[in-house]
């Protein structure tokens, strides 16, 4: 390649400079309303999410408690050993333990570690199919052995006064959850 040596002929030739757009700078409008469609779509997919954190923690708190009561209800029949719920309503607590024969005594051994409800959830009562209803203190529904458990009915309530209830029949071994106030 020849080099360019006169000054005019430079000055003539066409160069093109690296990054130039020959349309103005900016967006269009088309392109600002589709971003604006995703945000608004994105805004409205994630807003309820925030309105509904307290909720999804008293909600997940439920679920917890209902599935160690289908834990105990099995660890109690495969042991053959009666286990227990201990719920403590004044502090928002529970714990399982179990029953160990000690002759003519029995003893409660905890098994794992004692669960604390999520933040704003406490214990608002227990009812227990003949006991009655208790509103604090410290509770404690038996699991038999033979597969049947304390009928029990036990009420969650958050900070924003919305409850939960976690339902206990006997003989199912498994705890039913409702995001309302229920009475059995």
């Amino acid at each position: 390649m020849a080099p360019i040596s006169s000054r005019g002929v430079r000055g003539r030739m066409r160069i093109s400079a690296t990054g130039t757009w020959s349309r103005s700078h900016g967006f269009t409008l088309v392109e600002l309303a589709v971003v604006l469609v995703i945000l608004s779509i994105a805004v409205t997919l994630v807003l309820p999410r925030f309105a509904t954190l307290g909720q999804s923690n008293l909600n997940s708190s439920a679920r917890h408690l209902a599935t160690t009561v289908k834990a105990l209800y099995n660890e109690a029949a495969l042991r053959g050993e009666t286990h227990l719920l201990v719920l403590q309503l004044d502090n928002g607590k529970y714990a399982v333990h179990r029953l160990v024969n000690k002759g003519e005594l029995f003893e409660e051994q905890p098994v794992g570690e004692e669960r604390e409800l999520g933040d704003g959830i406490r214990f608002r009562d227990v009812w227990i199919n003949g006991r009655g209803t208790v509103h604090s203190g410290e509770v404690k529904l038996h699991a038999y052995p033979v597969g049947w458990m304390d009928e029990s009915t036990i009420h969650l309530q958050g900070d924003n006064e919305r409850v939960v209830t976690v339902h206990i029949p006997s003989l199912a071994g498994m705890a039913e959850v409702y995001e309302e106030d229920r009475d059995f």
